[in-house]
């Protein structure tokens, strides 16, 4: 072989492995935990690397055939970025005062995972969420409390859907526009979700896609303008449990209780209290249609059972507005098409241009 392809040979492997190395830094950067991807058998960040491993003071251990993370009063507090990472399937079981903070995520599943046990779990964070799934979490037991610094996200972050069984989440103070951020269902038995907070265009408790409550407790209690107590994109029902829905200020549009009804808000048992300053309680939709058309795809329904008890004598009042739409990219012709559905007075009228209900229940109990 000449020098000549020697040479050229070399600077091939060498660009290639220059390559390879810029490569891995990027991908080190940007996924920081790719061991734990899901799959992976134990769990990353201050615990042990090692696969089964018991922490000196006896505070932590992990039991790797069963992915289990046990805390016993541990107490976790680093100024790394992650608390603890742990794998798919990972059940984590909590005794004692525990208390994990960092300066990111402080406690994060790579799939799917089950917090139970009868102890206490802080999770603090400084710059990020401080509780989050990439899928679901079920709650079994014990009582989860989740506090971040930061604006920009919810304290609590489930990817996919919440599951409580017993126990209870606990978020309070939080500087963000949620406080319980669910992107998909929130299925409540028994056990508490209470979040609340002072921040401006605040959700306290959110479902991207439904609610359903048939024990329990779900409370939020908003403050801030503009706010709202519990808020789903989808639908809400409600058979049992308690269901409390906030929003104090007086000066600003407010929800206490509502929902972007895709289906419907149904209430066929439990028992229920909002206050809102628009509305205490509301199904609400809205399409963008042209020519003033397709308003009836707009079909919010709010359902309540006939026996059960409603304060003030109110009754569901329904409302429909359309109004030109300037929003960007709108043609000439596009109106915006909206319904209401409210537990409301005799008198109930509706005002588009400062978005006011007028003659509508501040203050509702449902039981």
């Amino acid at each position: 072989m000449t020098e000549r392809k020697m040479i050229k040979i070399n600077n091939t492997l060498r660009k290639f492995i220059q390559i390879i190395t810029v490569a891995v830094m990027i991908s080190t950067v940007m996924l920081p935990f790719t061991a734990v991807a899901k799959g992976a058998d134990r769990p990353i960040g201050t615990l042990s690397a090692e696969i089964d491993a018991v922490s000196s003071n006896g505070s932590w251990s992990w039991d790797s055939k069963a992915l289990t993370l046990s805390l016993n009063n541990c107490k976790i507090k680093t100024k790394e970025l992650y608390g603890c990472v742990v794998p798919d399937g990972t059940r984590v079981v909590i005794s004692g005062k525990n208390t994990i903070s960092s300066n990111r995520v402080a406690l994060w599943c790579r799939g799917t995972m089950i917090i139970e046990g009868s102890g206490t779990l802080n999770l603090k964070s400084k710059k990020d969420t401080a509780l989050t799934t990439d899928e679901s979490l079920r709650l079994k037991g014990g009582s989860v409390y989740a506090l971040t610094k930061s604006k920009h996200s919810a304290p609590v972050v489930i990817d996919r859907s919440l599951r409580v069984n017993g126990g209870s989440i606990y978020v309070s103070d939080h500087k963000s526009n949620s406080g319980i951020e669910v992107a998909k269902n929130i299925r409540i038995y028994k056990g508490t979700l209470m979040s609340e907070s002072k921040v401006d265009n605040a959700i306290e408790v959110f479902a991207g896609k439904a609610f359903y409550i048939y024990g329990g407790r779900i409370k939020g209690n908003a403050e801030g303008k503009t706010s709202y107590g519990v808020w789903s994109d989808g639908s809400i029902y409600v058979s049992g449990g308690k269901l409390r829905g906030y929003s104090k200020n007086k000066e600003n549009d407010s929800y206490g209780i509502g929902c972007v009804a895709k289906k419907t808000f149904e209430i066929s048992g439990g028992n229920i209290k909002a206050k809102g300053n628009l509305t205490a309680l509301a199904a609400w939709n809205r399409v963008i249609s042209v020519n003033n058309k397709g308003s009836y795809k707009v079909t919010p329904s709010l359902k309540i059972r006939k026996k059960m008890k409603i304060s003030s004598n109110a009754k569901v009042r329904k409302v429909s507005v359309s109004q030109k739409y300037h929003g960007l990219d709108s043609g000439h012709n596009d109106y915006i098409c909206e319904k209401f559905c409210v537990l409301g007075k005799k008198n109930f009228s509706y005002s588009y241009d400062n978005f006011r209900f007028t003659n509508t229940l501040k203050n509702v109990t449902i039981k």
